[in-house]
């Protein structure tokens, strides 16, 4: 099958080999994966094409090799801290060009009055059916998750990065 991922305009803020951290400004360009109608394909298909759409949030982005996840770390658009997006994938390698990953499905975003939503369980799920991943490899991303979650529950980023942002207007 064919690679089905994402790409995006990022500005490279830190790289020293075990921690990438990038910035993506307002507005930016990213494209994904879409069927043939322009709908974005969550899942791996053996056609398909690529759209493309902007950036409606701030970014910054931490990659970890450490790490079993990413974490994005969202402002709102008067630049005060709106949330983390915890990306949980398995980091492959920094090339010139690119931070490449496979993504395991499972995210988790975390707000700072420390509610907490699970996005793509389904995904992860259907992943498995496909054979894409194993359960016994869903269920250690899972206990990844349950521990970025006591990160957020112990008030910490869930990385070891920690991004510290001043927004100048």
């Amino acid at each position: 099958l064919d690679d089905l991922g994402g790409d995006g305009s990022a500005i490279a803020i830190e790289d020293d080999g075990v921690t990438s951290v990038f910035w993506i400004p307002v507005g930016s360009s990213a494209s994904y994966p879409a069927d043939e109608a322009g709908r974005e394909m969550r899942m791996p298909q053996r056609e398909f094409t690529r759209a493309r759409r902007r950036t409606p949030w701030a970014c910054v982005v931490s990659c970890d090799s450490r790490e079993p996840w990413t974490l994005w770390h969202f402002q709102a658009p008067d630049g005060r801290f709106d949330r983390w997006y915890v990306n949980f994938e398995h980091y492959l390698g920094r090339t010139a060009i690119a931070y490449d990953s496979i993504d395991h499905k499972l995210d988790l975003i975390a707000r700072p009055d420390r509610s907490l939503e699970w996005k793509d369980e389904d995904e992860l799920d259907q992943a498995v059916s496909y054979g894409l991943f194993t359960p016994e490899q869903a269920s250690w991303f899972r206990y990844w998750g349950e521990r970025a979650v006591e990160h957020v529950l112990l008030r910490e980023p869930p990385s070891r990065h920690k991004v510290h942002i001043q927004v100048i207007a």
